[in-house]
């Protein structure tokens, strides 16, 4: 297929069949991981709870917070697209949950032997069983969806491509709308969940099989992505603006800011799009991230760091210019994601070193043989 208007561009499944790989998709995964991090330093660094509500800091905060937002969705998203053709393997889900064990065990023995933080031999215990006790919310979630995946691939490219379409639209429909009344109808509990990461999974999965809207030119999906944070910022000030005139006081402004909101939704759906048709050739330094991308997650939001070490360690930006605060928020999470990768760079050469993966799959091939046999 020749290239389109947009000389930087070619469709996902030429770029695959060129390289093997869409690095353009991996691109999104560093980035959504980046803007996890933006969130954090706003959320739990406590900018957005300190600023002067209705400032220009405070309203520039939200802008960061709303254009990153979407970055769960991404992820998930991604799951879908990357795993919809992808060989199922248990092996993957044992080396996550090693991955996420290694930060999870320990990061909590390092603060109990310097004595910091509120850690007993109980929670060191339950360390070692993350998902049990819900160490890191999206693993548990992640590990729900991992054992629905072979089902979902299959019922992906059954399911005739009218009826896969209509059918996601419908359960999204329902879910972003209605869950705006109730949080926790369907029991997807603001987004926090398994069933939706599982919708996510689905639409990606739907994404890299039928590549939706490819008539439509990249430079106005990316428009019609902008317009949607827009949108979902402006929806806030105006909400705030009208209830305070009229009720005294803030309320509903977040109506639009949620995993579950039809536009942050939306953004990542045109956020993985976007990145499909990037034609990345110089990728070593891609490649070099997306291994290690999941660890800044694990180290960061690690229960004892996300209590002792991020909490409020950012309220002082809430006092600065709007720009200064805008940099400062940066820089914060660009250090996050460095230092954190660094860290989980040198647990991976320690899996390679201990051949982690290559015995997993081992162990699994062979009890597939055994079983297969009997």
């Amino acid at each position: 297929m020749k290239k389109t208007r947009d000389n930087e561009i070619v469709t996902s499944d030429n770029l695959n069949k060129q390289t093997g790989r869409n690095y353009g998709v991996d691109l999104l995964r560093i980035i959504s991981m980046f803007m996890v991090c933006l969130l954090h330093v706003l959320g739990r660094g406590g900018v957005l709870n300190s600023a002067e509500p209705q400032s220009a800091v405070y309203y520039a905060a939200w802008l960061i917070e709303i254009v990153a937002y979407c970055a769960v969705n991404c992820y998930a998203l991604i799951s879908g697209y990357v795993g919809v053709n992808s060989k199922y393997k248990i092996s993957n889900l044992i080396y996550l949950w090693l991955q996420v064990a290694f930060y999870s065990v320990g990061i909590s023995v390092i603060f109990k032997i310097i004595n910091y933080g509120a850690i007993g031999w109980t929670g060191i215990l339950k360390s070692f069983l993350p998902v049990t006790f819900n160490q890191y919310w999206y693993f548990t979630a992640y590990f729900g969806l991992f054992l629905f995946i072979p089902f979902l691939n299959v019922a992906l490219h059954k399911i005739p491509q009218r009826i896969a379409k209509w059918s996601l639209i419908i359960i999204v429909a329902f879910i972003t709308i209605f869950s705006r009344l109730n949080g926790s109808l369907f029991w997807v509990n603001d987004g926090y969940s398994a069933l939706w990461l599982i919708v996510l999974y689905l639409v990606g999965g739907y994404v890299k099989l039928y590549n939706p809207f490819k008539e439509i030119k990249t430079w106005k999906l990316t428009l019609i992505l902008i317009g949607l944070l827009v949108i979902t910022w402006l929806s806030k000030i105006i909400i705030e603006f009208a209830t305070l005139k009229i009720f005294g006081q803030v309320k509903g402004s977040g109506i639009l800011i949620s995993y579950l909101s039809p536009t942050i939704f939306m953004v990542a759906v045109l956020f993985l799009l976007v990145f499909t048709r990037i034609n990345l050739k110089h990728h070593k330094l891609i490649a070099f991230f997306v291994p290690v991308s999941f660890g800044v997650y694990l180290i960061h939001v690690h229960p004892l760091i996300w209590s002792y070490v991020v909490k409020d360690f950012a309220v002082g930006f809430a006092s600065f210019n709007p720009v200064l605060m805008v940099l400062a928020v940066i820089g914060s999470a660009v250090v996050i994601y460095i230092v954190c990768l660094l860290i989980d760079y040198i647990r991976l050469l320690l899996f390679r070193l201990l051949k982690i993966r290559p015995l997993l799959l081992k162990i699994e091939n062979k009890i597939k043989n055994k079983l297969i046999r009997e």
